[in-house]
């Protein structure tokens, strides 16, 4: 689909073009399902193991997480700001850190408002990094804040009524950043603005 889209095989119309980028969006969103299902599963039976390694957080986790999901992006005319340094290095399980941003970034594209900037921003300290991601979008109540990193819990409030999702994106992301010996949270003005925080160790314990 993607060589296709990218006309790498030759010249589209425009209705094959629309075509595939909506493919590609399926298939995009298809793929981040199945890999929340399968954390979900190695959550439940204790399996969820972490393959340690020094990252470059923008590079290997972050900036794939963004390209994934450009195409939403582009449809809903929103900009993806990354603000963290390009030499930040942590020690973490790549893959399963990048399902953390793809879930939170997807989640702020999903959300936020048509026209808008969605912001990965960093802070650092001697020990941790915190991270968050936050849109300009409608937000959640404290009822939502309350329920939102349980499994299989959705937005109550009718504006999202219509959004597709599998109720799982939070509580994995929630619980690879447990797993990294981390914190997560969830702030919000509703109307205005959300925005989903977490810090993890600069640099983990061995199991």
């Amino acid at each position: 689909i993607g060589s296709l889209r990218d006309k790498l095989l030759g010249p589209l119309t425009d209705s094959q073009e629309d075509v595939l980028k909506s493919s590609a969006r399926s298939a995009d969103y298809l793929n981040s399902t199945i890999a929340n299902f399968l954390n979900l599963s190695r959550i439940e039976e204790g399996e969820l193991k972490l393959k340690i390694s020094a990252v470059n957080l923008k590079k290997a986790t972050i900036e794939p997480a963004v390209n994934r999901l450009q195409e939403i992006a582009t449809d809903n005319k929103m900009v993806v700001e990354i603000n963290v340094p390009e030499d930040l290095t942590l020690e973490c399980d790549p893959d399963l850190m990048n399902s953390v941003f793809q879930n939170l970034i997807s989640n702020a594209l999903k959300y936020g408002f048509k026209g808008t900037r969605v912001k990965v921003d960093s802070e650092l300290s001697n020990e941790h990094v915190k991270l968050s991601v936050l849109n300009e979008g409608q937000g959640f109540s404290n009822e939502d804040r309350s329920n939102m990193f349980t499994k299989f819990s959705r937005f109550s409030a009718e504006n999202y009524s219509t959004k597709s999702g599998t109720g799982l994106g939070l509580f994995v992301t929630k619980n690879i950043i447990l797993k990294h010996n981390g914190n997560i949270w969830a702030e919000s003005e509703q109307g205005k603005w959300a925005k989903f925080s977490f810090t993890i160790p600069k640099k983990q314990i061995n199991e």
